[in-house]
């Protein structure tokens, strides 16, 4: 099925694997629940070596840990279930393990989305922005009574946000400022807090690529 809804990407990561690329749909539909579900996207990367750029010894030690937003969403799903609130929710699993073998893909290969954009391969540990870009596709095009009125996503991305915002905050990027401030303020009450971090147009230069739409 993720080659019928040209899921390309997120087969590339798994590509090298075993166990080949997976997505997992979640739909929770409680008695009464009339409003527009709000759709939760996880990064499952269920290990990650960083691919053919394969990741140094230290930095692989606990990449186990690389599906901690798939994690957390399947807590939040058990919650949800038990706790019976009435407001629908989906909840999109994109699941793979970027390991290194004969099939793995490549830095310099190009594949085209589940969008459509052609994505150029910079470096195949990047891969978490993959998984996560055909998953939320999937979120957004939903229509009728399934589609989101928000999209919220959870992923280990990136070790460069615990450069910025150390080990106890969240990073957050948000396209809306009354969902930011709701999600931060709930954050603080219950001591699990975190940083708004820029959504800066001028950086997308750094995606731009020569022989797709964009760099990975």
């Amino acid at each position: 099925k993720l080659k019928k809804e040209k899921m390309n990407l997120l087969i590339a990561v798994g590509a090298g694997a075993e166990f080949k690329s997976q997505m997992v749909h979640v739909s929770y539909r409680p008695p009464g629940g009339k409003e527009q579900p709000i759709a939760f996207v996880g990064k499952g990367v269920t290990f990650d070596t960083g691919g053919l750029d394969l990741k140094p010894t230290k930095g692989m030690r606990f990449m186990k840990k690389d599906m901690g937003g798939s994690a957390t969403l399947v807590g939040l799903a058990y919650w949800l279930d038990h706790s019976q609130i009435k407001v629908p929710c989906d909840f999109y699993l994109a699941l793979a393990e970027n390991s290194v073998s004969q099939t793995s893909f490549h830095p310099g290969d190009v594949i085209q989305s589940r969008q459509g954009l052609r994505v150029e391969i910079d470096n195949t540990d990047a891969e978490g922005r993959l998984v996560m870009a055909d998953a939320i596709d999937v979120a957004v095009t939903q229509t009728g009574a399934n589609e989101p009125q928000l999209v919220i996503d959870a992923s280990t991305l990136t070790g460069a946000m615990r450069v910025a915002v150390g080990l106890d905050l969240i990073g957050m990027f948000a396209n809306d400022d009354d969902y930011a401030e709701q999600f931060l303020s709930a954050g603080q009450k219950r001591g699990d807090c975190g940083w708004r971090m820029p959504l800066y147009d001028p950086y997308e230069q750094f995606l731009k690529s020569e022989f797709g739409d964009m760099l990975n």
